[in-house]
């Protein structure tokens, strides 16, 4: 089972995600039976829903609030929030299958490596990745799903 983390960058492709298999990779092995495509779809929604989420509350992964725009930035944007303006590249967040027990979660807005690592111009915002909570929310996740499977097999 894997899980990619991927955003395009101005150096090249980022990957990241090599934390949650060492994180769950126990927990992976272990049960590896009970974990089918179904259950990797929830748990790349998951991942992907707390990073639409962090944009909204405007918060990196970490639960450290975004740095803040400059006054011109604030006086140009049509939205009210840091990392939002058209959607584009919010809409663009997706979880989808890369192979078998495979997700990736990726921004596909071409400018999403910008932001996230930033320019010669631009201080980074670091707006994408795996927080604790999605990492919480995975764990419990998984307990219920084990407990489920274990209660239908007795």
């Amino acid at each position: 089972m894997n899980f990619d983390i991927k955003i395009r960058t101005p150096k090249g492709v980022y990957k990241g995600g090599q934390g949650l298999s060492q994180y769950f990779g126990a927990l992976f092995n272990k049960f590896e039976h009970i974990i089918g495509e179904p259950e990797m779809d929830k748990m790349g929604e998951i991942i992907r829903e707390e990073n639409k989420g962090n944009i909204l509350k405007q918060i990196q992964p970490t639960g450290s609030a975004l740095r803040n725009l400059k006054p011109a930035t604030w006086k140009r944007k049509r939205s009210g929030l840091k990392l939002f303006e058209t959607g584009r590249m919010f809409d663009s967040i997706e979880s989808r299958r890369t192979g078998k027990l495979q997700r990736r979660i990726s921004v596909g807005a071409d400018y999403g490596g910008y932001l996230q690592y930033g320019t010669s111009r631009m201080k980074k915002f670091s707006f994408f990745g795996v927080g604790k909570p999605a990492m919480s929310e995975l764990q419990k996740y998984l307990t219920e799903l084990l407990r489920t499977k274990l209660r239908n097999a007795n």
